[in-house]
């Protein structure tokens, strides 16, 4: 398996090889032209027969050339790509802003909170995705994780297997870096559904008219030119074009409405050949990624790039009638328009449920590329280990996969039964909510079948809830403290629902006073202990009487802290987790630090 700078590497070179061929191709394509140009010159001056023949040698010469330099481009345009997604998999999407903040919705149940989205994001790190229906598709595998084991077992194996095919990644985000700068128009894969509501041209009548009329041109064609009458032939075709004439007027509408369905989508299909050609030649193990491939061959026999390579050759053949004379002498004699408009639209009722599902197939594929890449770029993660006989969650070294291999802190956590509360208390800047992070963004990433930022990790599937950064909202008149409350309602409501919740929350019910909020708190947390449905809550917080939970349950509270450690009389953290409760506090002295207290 060659690695990303090796494949650089390679494309650079074949770049230069393919950059000094287009300048002779083009040298070569000049020449015969200006020689074809000079030959025919002669003829029309002399009139030598051999001068035409040289002429036409050289005329076929110049449109060789011409396809030559056309394939030529072609190539160093996807060896451009090749590079680009080279130095794009290195940066990690450290350039590459794109429109992801949009995508954060602050009522999701964990992407808000979780840094899914946005600047320095996960989807920012992981997203290598090209064309639009592959990044809907990535957005909605981090905001959508599976839950059933067997999901993400074959989504691992899908992902461990696409992490060790990168030359084929990248040959794959190439193509479709072509197809982005060239169809950026389409953008669902709804798009590409093929509309016609109903059969209007295979039916009895056309299939009939498709046969006779042809028949009968040839064949009085044929018996003119036999007894050679001018008057006889005149007629005959006098009576051709009407026959034309009454069958266009009839079915004129019906072939403009079939045209008009596929003219417009042709060209970006061809733009995708190369890609469904790609996905079919390739060898899967996996069974998810063969599900994939299956998607763009029919019926496990016809492949999606010869029948796009077919409705392509239709629309090629319609569009002869726009050839001048000869176009009209074709759509008179043989129905030229309504022939091809026939087969296309036998084609598109043969074919429109299967168009959406080739364009499925490169979603999911660009996507689980982003996320094999991922895998390969962060080798010393470990695909965790999914199974309902385990803990919630039990992590050996867990950090948070954003952050610096050389500065990150990793700690072991784990929750062992269900309906268990960890508090986590410490002083300001100690951790805390960048482990809450770490714990539910590593959970993301297991759920949706990657590795995680640890050396070891056993989970239980279950939804992610979180409340961490609640906003209030001058639009709708909320409060902050309102806000709050309706997040937290929604989270009853899902328990109450035996909805499953692994619950991440950080410093709740803030925008009260400190003691409602530690007698809310307390309330809240016994509210949820309580439920039926499978729970598990880890919260940050400052309310240090809060951690007297545990004397109170202790199988279902479990209190652990981030302590500050005396360095040359300046109080610093560690960012260890350990157990039991804060003895330190740092809030006067970082206000005395900054100079806002004396």
């Amino acid at each position: 398996m060659k690695d990303i700078e090796a494949i650089n590497i390679n494309a650079r070179e074949l770049l230069i090889g393919y950059s000094k061929k287009q300048r002779i191709v083009s040298y070569l394509r000049t020449f015969s032209f200006l020689f074809f140009l000079i030959e025919m010159f002669r003829y029309l001056k002399i009139g030598n027969v051999f001068e035409l023949i040289i002429g036409i040698i050289l005329l076929f010469a110049f449109l060789f050339f011409v396809y030559k330099s056309s394939n030529i481009t072609n190539s160093i345009l996807f060896f451009e790509n090749i590079k680009k997604v080279c130095i794009e998999i290195n940066d990690e999407g450290k350039n590459d802003f794109d429109d992801a903040s949009i995508r954060s919705d602050i009522n999701h149940p964990y992407s808000y909170d979780l840094d899914i989205f946005g600047n320095n994001s996960l989807y920012q790190k992981i997203n290598r995705c090209q064309t639009d229906i592959g990044k809907d598709r990535l957005s909605f595998f981090l905001l959508n994780h599976l839950l059933l084991i067997d999901d993400i077992i074959n989504r691992q194996s899908a992902i461990k297997e696409l992490s060790s095919k990168v030359e084929w990644s990248i040959r794959f985000l190439a193509l479709t870096k072509s197809i982005k700068s060239s169809n950026s128009n389409l953008k669902s894969i709804l798009n590409w559904r093929l509309h016609c509501s109903k059969l209007k041209l295979n039916k009895k009548l056309v299939t009939v008219l498709l046969i006779v009329v042809p028949v009968f041109n040839i064949f009085w064609i044929t018996y003119a030119i036999i007894i050679k009458s001018p008057i006889f032939s005149s007629l005959m075709f006098l009576l051709s074009i009407l026959i034309f004439t009454i069958i266009n007027k009839v079915y004129d509408k019906s072939i403009k409405s079939i045209y008009a369905s596929v003219d417009t989508k042709v060209i970006g299909l061809k733009g995708y050949s190369d890609l469904f050609l790609l996905i079919e030649n390739e060898i899967f193990t996996s069974s998810n990624n063969s599900n994939l491939q299956r998607k763009v061959i029919k019926n496990n026999t016809i492949k999606a790039s010869l029948l796009v390579k077919k409705l392509s050759g239709l629309i090629d053949s319609y569009e002869n009638i726009n050839i001048p004379f000869f176009g009209s002498i074709l759509n008179i004699i043989f129905l030229w328009r309504l022939q091809f408009a026939s087969k296309m639209e036998k084609f598109i009722f043969e074919n429109n449920t299967e168009i959406p599902k080739w364009f499925e197939s490169v979603a999911e594929f660009e996507a689980l590329i982003c996320f094999g890449l991922f895998s390969y770029k962060n080798q010393e993660f470990v695909y965790p280990i999914c199974t309902e006989d385990s803990e919630t969650m039990k992590a050996s070294n867990l950090s948070h996969p954003l952050l610096n291999i050389k500065t990150r802190v990793a700690n072991d956590f784990c929750v062992k039964q269900n309906n268990n509360v960890t508090i986590i208390t410490g002083a300001n800047m100690t951790g805390k909510s960048t482990f809450l992070r770490s714990i539910g963004i590593n959970m993301v990433l297991a759920m949706n079948g990657c590795p995680v930022c640890a050396d070891s990790f056993y989970f239980r599937p279950i939804s992610i809830f979180t409340s961490m950064r609640t906003n209030d909202s001058l639009s709708d008149g909320s409060s902050y403290f309102n806000s709050e409350i309706k997040r937290l309602k929604l989270l009853v409501d899902k328990l109450n629902n035996n909805e499953s919740q692994f619950i991440i929350l950080d410093e709740i019910l803030k925008g009260t006073n400190s003691v409602d909020k530690l007698k809310g708190s307390e309330m809240f947390l016994q509210k949820i202990i309580s439920v039926k449905s499978l729970m598990n809550c880890v919260i940050a917080t400052h309310d240090l009487d809060l951690t007297k939970m545990e004397n109170d349950y202790p199988n279902n509270v479990n209190n652990l802290c981030f302590e500050l450690h005396n360095k040359n009389g300046h109080f610093e953290p560690d960012y260890k987790l350990t157990k039991g409760v804060t003895k330190s506090m740092n809030a006067i002295d970082l206000m005395r630090k900054n100079n806002i207290i004396d």
